[in-house]
């Protein structure tokens, strides 16, 4: 993808890329470029927002807060993996006068390929693997939501000059899902992310990003997050 330093969705585990090379009995010096660019990218953001578990059949929401990470590959000719990481920490309304630790992990992973639509606009789309958990410390013990699922993404980004956004949406085919070990009612559901980026120099950005939950109800949803960050391009 052309820009790297959007956290896309990935989303969110290792994957590894394969590159080609030949060999024979007389080395011939090469000048031109290889075709597969191969750049790696690393990010960090900050993020602060809302989330809802439904345990006990009404949702509650709560403050969260933690850290995302994203790195990935681009691959070349419109190709890239993609990844990203997040947990998140809060304090969920056990009761009315009571509230108890919660953290949350969510993993993304994707292989994106981006097509070219203008000078500044592209259109991308990819597919992946998604996992996340939730787990609450209570007075009887602990308790943990988690899922996973196929996710499909499909967004456009934008750039000019030192500028740069992005609008996707993802969109998990959920798998499984597991409430402390007993099996849940698997149900779909898609998040809408907006980031928006201004490249400090040619290899550090930073980025400004809103995501929401806009299909499905949850077990475990991020209801909404901002999250603000630095992208790193080698």
């Amino acid at each position: 993808m052309t820009m790297k330093k959007i956290a896309i969705t990935i989303l969110t585990a290792p994957l590894v890329g394969i590159m080609t090379a030949s060999a024979g009995e007389e080395v011939v010096p090469v000048t031109a470029p290889s075709s597969c660019a191969c750049v790696p990218y690393f990010g960090i953001s900050y993020v602060d927002g809302e989330q809802s578990l439904n345990l006990f059949g009404t949702p509650q929401s709560y403050d969260v807060s933690g850290l995302r990470f994203v790195g990935g590959v681009d691959l070349g000719n419109g190709y890239s993996i993609d990844a990203r990481y997040e947990k998140l920490s809060g304090d969920f309304p056990f009761s009315e006068s009571q509230t108890q630790d919660t953290d949350s992990d969510e993993l993304r992973i994707l292989l994106n390929r981006d097509f070219e639509l203008s000078e500044t606009l592209n259109l991308f789309g990819g597919i992946g693997y998604g996992w996340r958990d939730a787990l609450l410390d209570t007075p009887l013990g602990s308790l943990s939501v988690s899922g996973d699922g196929v996710l499909a993404n499909l967004g456009l980004e934008f750039s000019t000059g030192h500028y740069f956004a992005s609008l996707v949406y993802t969109h998990c085919f959920t798998q499984n899902m597991d409430f402390s070990g007993a099996g849940l009612k698997k149900e779909d559901f898609g998040y809408l992310e907006a980031t928006v980026g201004y490249d400090i120099t040619e290899q550090l950005a930073a980025t400004l990003a809103y995501e929401c939950n806009v299909y499905g109800d949850q077990y475990l949803e991020k209801d909404h997050v901002i999250a603000i960050g630095l992208n790193y391009s080698f």
